[in-house]
């Protein structure tokens, strides 16, 4: 068997809501700092909708009590991120 496929890493995932009548380009700019750095980081525009964009940030954790930890810190980093770009009042 040939362990070396499986990843241990478990993956938080957080999703936004952008109001549409913001900037989905600076939400973006703003949110990917939070991932550049992590194993398997990334910011996707995952859904458009009627009045709203989706907006989710995905970055590994080394296990599941790290995962909540750091879902919960990508939450307040993406919240402060997004109101000091603007996006958020």
């Amino acid at each position: 068997k040939n362990a070396s496929i499986v990843s241990r890493d478990k993956l938080a995932q957080v999703t936004l809501n952008v109001p549409l009548d913001k900037d989905l380009s600076a939400a973006v700019d703003a949110l990917r700092p939070l991932v550049d750095e992590a194993h398997r980081g990334v910011v996707l525009v995952s859904e458009l909708g009627a009045d709203k964009v989706v907006v989710t940030v995905r970055a590994s954790a080394d296990d599941p009590t790290a995962v909540e930890r750091l879902e919960s810190d990508l939450r307040l980093q993406a919240h402060q991120r997004l109101r000091s770009a603007g996006v958020l009042a």
